[in-house]
């Protein structure tokens, strides 16, 4: 009974509130009438002498006192808080609470979907710290990132585009294979499902499975390879690319050069040191061993000269030697003579050989020139060349002779002056070790007066 009592006491006052709420409306609507009808209707105002055109700032202050209760004169739709609340309190309290629930649904909506910028003007997010009213900012600016920032995503973002870009070259190359090899495995059906072929295609087919598993597997390990190539080729360009890799590795080679080069200078210096202590008792030793050398240089350019005016006379008597042989322009027909009579002109001659031979001997024991040294016979002959006619081969074979001996001569003097020539070069190369340690004695003497003057 209480409680329909109190359910009845509760309508009798929402009755009750109703009818003031429709007084109270009608009362407004009279106010409103009476003056609408005593005011003239007003010209439309341009909105740029608005008000909120022209301070901005007081826009968001004029938008928020439109909620607290003042009539808006200038609408005549707009309504007070207490015509809404009892407005809602007409349509009732479900329809009141599916209201505020798609209200709270349409906020969250908005909210989501609206941007950073948009919600810090409207007031539903308050800025951050770097994008306060102190540093500068204004509500209602995009938050725009640092120009270092956006420098360093665009190159990143260009760098993951060519690796796009290079990754989608491999997989096009990789789809191209893959096609290739679908066809070919298609016409491989082809061909073991015509019937034309018959066995000899299967066999061959089954010779060839070996070589292919041996080919795939090479195809494999290639691309394996080529893997571990690109890999290696990465990682140089990195550490080329890296400035700091390269700067050590140019200090660490100029410090290792540094170190080689102090070290070699400490060595030199060393070396200095210990010929200078060796120098002092060695000085008299060098004085005396340039005095012997100097002699023995003066006495070898005597010898070359000697043995250079040697070599000149023997070439004298060579020449000479030369010009007095015989000549031999006097040609003899041989042809026509017997053999016998050949053999005695060869015997004749080679006795006549052997008896120059001897009186070239005891010429040279009794000391005559054995190079001028000529037979009796051979003198008397070319005396007297128009007295007697000699046999031609008698002539001839002593031709022959003394052309032998001149030859056996020459070769002598040839192989004397090879013997003077190798004493020659012998002694002026001794003469040029003897200059050069002159010159590395005076050096060093120079280098010690040097040292004292310092």
């Amino acid at each position: 009974m209480s409680l329909a009592t109190s359910d009845a006491a509760t309508e009798g006052e929402l009755g009750d509130d109703s009818l003031s709420a429709v007084t109270y409306e009608s009362d407004t609507e009279m106010k409103r009438k009476k003056k609408m009808s005593h005011k003239p209707p007003k010209s439309p105002k341009s909105p740029y002498i608005s008000s909120t055109y022209l301070y901005p700032k007081k826009a968001a202050v004029w938008r928020s006192l439109k909620g607290t209760g003042i009539i808006h004169h200038e609408n005549p739709m707009a309504k007070t808080p207490r015509q809404m609340w009892l407005g809602s309190l007409k349509q009732g309290m479900s329809h009141a609470l599916k209201s505020d629930f798609d209200v709270a649904h349409a906020r969250t909506n908005l909210s989501s979907s609206t941007p950073e910028y948009l919600k810090e003007a409207l007031g539903m997010k308050k800025p951050k710290h770097a994008r306060s009213s102190s540093n500068g900012y204004i509500p209602g600016t995009p938050d725009y990132k640092e120009k270092e920032d956006m420098y360093d995503e665009i190159i990143e973002l260009k760098k993951t585009i060519q690796a796009q870009k290079s990754e989608g070259d491999r997989m096009k190359t990789k789809i191209r294979r893959l096609e290739e090899e679908n066809n070919r495995k298609d016409r491989q059906i082809e061909q073991l499902l015509d019937p034309s072929r018959g066995s000899d295609f299967s066999q061959t087919l089954a010779e060839k499975n070996d070589t292919r598993w041996v080919i795939n597997g090479l195809k494999q390990k290639i691309l394996k390879l080529e893997q571990q190539c690109k890999e290696k080729d990465n990682t140089i360009n990195k550490f080329q690319t890296d400035v700091k890799t390269t700067n050590l590795e140019e200090m660490r080679i100029a410090m290792e050069t540094y170190y080689e080069e102090i070290h070699r200078l400490q060595t030199l210096l060393a070396k200095a040191e210990a010929v200078e202590k060796k120098s002092l008792p060695e000085s008299r030793e060098s004085q005396k061993r340039l005095k012997v050398l100097n002699a023995a240089v003066l006495r070898l350019s005597k010898n070359i000269k000697e043995l250079q005016d040697e070599n000149k006379s023997l070439k004298a008597d060579l020449d000479q030697v030369l010009s007095s042989s015989p000549a031999s322009s006097k040609t003899k027909n041989y042809n026509e003579w017997s053999r016998q009579r050949l053999v005695r002109r060869i015997s004749e001659l080679e006795k006549e050989v052997h008896e120059m031979e001897n009186n070239r001997l005891q010429s040279s024991a009794n000391g005559t020139s054995p190079l001028l040294a000529l037979p009796p016979s051979a003198s008397v002959q070319l005396d007297q060349p128009a007295t007697q006619e000699p046999d031609p081969l008698e002539e001839c074979e002593r031709l022959r002779g003394l052309v032998k001996k001149l030859k056996g001569d020459r070769s002598a003097l040839q192989n004397q002056l090879a013997s003077k020539y190798s004493e020659v070069k012998q002694l002026q190369q001794a003469k040029t070790d003897l200059e050069r340690e002159l010159q590395k004695l005076q050096e060093m003497e120079k280098e010690k007066s040097e040292k004292r003057r310092l």
